[in-house]
């Protein structure tokens, strides 16, 4: 009987031992698990903030040349040519290519409220508007007549010439001129109004062509009374045109603020 006993007293200290032992067991065994899963969530953690770390360090020149672009963007054609001729290289290697700088254009079938200096001028003659001058009006610009321009590039793509050639009349008048010889051609009463001067607008555009005159052999060759008063003829028309259809257009006022609109 008291073998009985102590084997079943041996029995229930052992099961309570096992218990014991058992629970040790689970309680390691989950310590472990959390252990893992903590330096698991570091290693991510700390992965995570390198990748974030590199990426930052790739992006951070890429801001650094779009802050400078659109800080140049204010003046928008330079670096506009800049970048154009300079990817043409590089994305068109091996591919023949004929690269024009092309300067301020009219002529027929431009568009009537597009905010361009002879759009603007010609539609305010037209309609008896004040022609608006930014500024004094002292800032030079250059313009020729369309088929000039489709000769100079006719001629640019039947060359051997890869290089970036101007495409323009090198006849400056000012603004304030050029507003006085519409108002002429028209024979318009308009008055002209002066502006506050619009910002970063170029004092002065002059195109050197003398590459073209002596590699294409070109030159602008209409004068620019004769294409004004074909410009003229055009808006007349698309006036009285519009007129009977009860649309008349507006010229296309500049914008105040930091990017408003130039003399083009």
């Amino acid at each position: 009987m008291v073998s009985k006993a102590l084997l079943r007293l041996v029995s229930a200290v052992n099961r309570r031992r096992m218990k014991l032992l058992l629970g040790i067991a689970l309680l390691a065994y989950v310590a472990s698990v959390w252990g893992n899963f903590v330096n698991m969530r570091s290693i991510q953690e700390n992965g995570e903030l390198k990748i974030e770390s590199k990426i930052e360090e790739m992006v951070e020149p890429l801001r650094e040349k779009i802050r400078d672009l659109e800080k140049s963007f204010t003046q928008k054609y330079p670096p506009v040519k800049f970048l154009s001729e300079k990817d043409r290289k590089r994305i068109l290697e091996g591919v023949e290519v004929r690269v024009a700088r092309i300067f301020n254009t009219f002529g027929p079938r431009m568009h009537m409220n597009d905010g361009r200096v002879v759009s603007n001028f010609i539609l305010q003659a037209l309609q008896g508007e004040p022609l608006t001058v930014y500024g004094s009006g002292s800032q030079t610009r250059a313009f020729q007549y369309v088929s000039d321009l489709v000769n100079g590039l006719v001629a640019l793509m039947n060359s051997n010439v890869s290089s970036p050639v101007n495409l323009g009349n090198p006849e400056e008048h000012t603004i304030l001129e050029f507003a006085q010889l519409i108002k002429n051609l028209v024979g318009s009463g308009s008055e002209i109004q002066f502006l506050s001067e619009a910002q970063d607008d170029p004092q002065k555009r002059k195109p050197d062509i003398k590459k073209a005159k002596l590699m294409l052999g070109w030159e602008p060759v209409v004068p620019l009374e004769e294409g004004l008063n074909k410009a003229i003829h055009y808006f007349r028309k698309e006036l009285e045109y519009q007129a009977n259809n009860q649309y008349i257009p507006k010229p296309k006022p500049a914008r105040i603020k930091k990017g408003r609109t130039r003399h083009s």
